[in-house]
């Protein structure tokens, strides 16, 4: 299908289905309103183009070039996507399901409620990224990276983030459950009221992190270090913190209900109005 042809198309809301334009040119276009159902877009230029209420489903969008475009409630639905490039990009209600974004670029994008859904984002790059709200669901994130990124809502369920690049994130609210963070180094990230239930924490170090009213509910830290952190309020109920060190840290008005404590070191720690009832007995 020609080119012109497609903008026909799109200008009259018809559906394109099985066309070809890998490498075509569509920069600075504006399309609103449209189905592309299986087309080859690869190594296509959607840069500075302004694209609202498209869907892509089972499109080929292999290296294809977004940077500085806008979209505005697209659809990407069982497409690939990897190698593309949203830099700098402004993404507002666009939702990717059951898409390949691995190795895709994000750098210095503006999400603004964003959803991934059972999507490849491994090695997927997002520093100095800002969003209002985003959410990884049921997605692969080894490797992801967040250098710098900005979010005011993060939403993430069952991740693997052993090997994600965190340095400088920063997140206002962050819900984070069944999360492998096991044996990172968190402590350049804010954390203030994050919820970290049943995520694993096990041997990382939350020294002198502000993690007050946070949320730990079943989770997984033991042999971590809260050395010095701030915990006031925080819901540690049914958490692990089997030798954990809790030295110095602001524990008031904290809850341990049900939480195991073996060898858990609580010297110099604050536990003023602390709830440690029922708790596993400490070392």
């Amino acid at each position: 299908m020609r080119r012109d042809d497609f903008m026909e198309r799109i200008s009259l809301v018809l559906p394109v289905e099985g066309a070809n334009f890998a490498g075509a040119d569509f920069s600075g276009v504006a399309l609103k309103e449209a189905m592309l159902l299986n087309c080859d877009f690869t190594g296509a230029r959607f840069d500075a183009a302004s694209l609202g209420k498209l869907q892509f489903a089972q499109c080929n969008l292999a290296a294809v070039d977004f940077a500085d475009a806008a979209l505005d409630m697209c659809q990407f639905v069982s497409s690939s996507l990897p190698g593309a490039r949203f830099q700098r990009a402004r993404l507002k209600d666009v939702q990717f399901g059951r898409c390949d974004l691995s190795r895709a670029d994000f750098g210095e994008a503006n999400l603004d409620t964003c959803a991934f859904a059972d999507v490849d984002l491994s090695d997927a790059r997002f520093p100095d990224m800002t969003a209002a709200t985003m959410a990884i669901v049921e997605s692969t994130r080894a490797r992801i990276d967040l250098t710098r990124a900005t979010l005011r809502g993060f939403t993430m369920t069952k991740g693997d983030l052993r090997e994600a690049l965190l340095d400088g994130l920063n997140v206002d609210t962050m819900l984070v459950i069944d999360a492998d963070l096991s044996g990172r180094d968190l402590r350049a990230l804010r954390l203030a009221r994050a919820n970290l239930m049943k995520s694993k924490l096990a041997g990382c170090n939350l020294a002198g992190v502000d993690l007050s009213q946070s949320l730990f509910m079943e989770a997984d830290l033991r042999q971590a270090d809260l050395s010095g952190s701030k915990l006031a309020m925080a819901l540690m109920i049914g958490a692990d913190l089997t030798g954990a060190n809790l030295e110095g840290a602001d524990l008031t008005s904290a809850n341990f209900s049900g939480a195991k404590l073996m060898g858990a070191n609580f010297n110099r720690a604050i536990l003023t109005n602390a709830m440690l009832r029922a708790a596993e007995e400490r070392g």
